[in-house]
């Protein structure tokens, strides 16, 4: 078998979120997600095991299923450091305390912008294929007020990212984000 990690890293990444689904209207099993990642990434021309493993286990920490450590015992510290960099900073109960639900996604959106420019290049592949799904399944599921905010997102994600972290995932995300912005236009 040419990937056995990953293969392994997908069956582990289906167990740690097999009781979760994606947001939105008509969800699909959350699982789908990090399998539609490393598709991106496999597409996009990226054949490093490391980070094909870390795009399939690059929320598995966010969702509070496993640890940086875990993945780095079963998959070595490569992987895990990169799912380390793709697991976004949350702002803490205080930092929150007197905000309304409007000022929380603004600040979040900001803290995720803030973890999207400290990423490796390598990072920022994974970071472009993971917005790339999101955006596509964002597109299907979301309502247009929320589909236009997530766009906004993904603009300044997009910026963000230098375009030669991964060319055809850069171009893939601008392209999708435009189609995006015509369907709520």
């Amino acid at each position: 078998m040419r990937y056995p990690r990953l293969a392994e890293a997908t069956l582990w990444a289906a167990e740690l979120h097999r009781d979760e689904e994606r947001e939105g209207n008509d969800p699909l099993p959350y699982v789908y997600h990090p399998a539609d990642v490393v598709r991106r990434l496999y597409k996009a021309g990226v054949r490093d095991e490391d980070v094909l493993v870390a795009g399939a286990l690059h929320d598995a920490v966010e969702s509070g299923a496993t640890t940086v450590g875990a993945i780095a015992l079963r998959f070595g510290p490569v992987s895990a450091g990169l799912v380390g960099e793709m697991t976004r900073t949350e702002p803490s109960e205080a930092q929150i305390a007197d905000m309304n639900p409007e000022e929380v996604a603004a600040l979040r959106a900001d803290m995720l912008l803030e973890d999207v420019r400290r990423m490796s290049a390598t990072a920022h592949q994974i970071k472009l294929a993971d917005r790339l799904s999101n955006l596509a399944e964002a597109q299907r599921t979301r309502a247009k007020r929320g589909l236009e905010r997530y766009v906004r997102q993904s603009q300044r994600i997009l910026d963000a990212i230098p375009r030669d972290a991964q060319p055809a995932l850069w171009d893939a995300l601008q392209k999708r984000i435009r189609r995006a912005r015509k369907s709520t236009g």
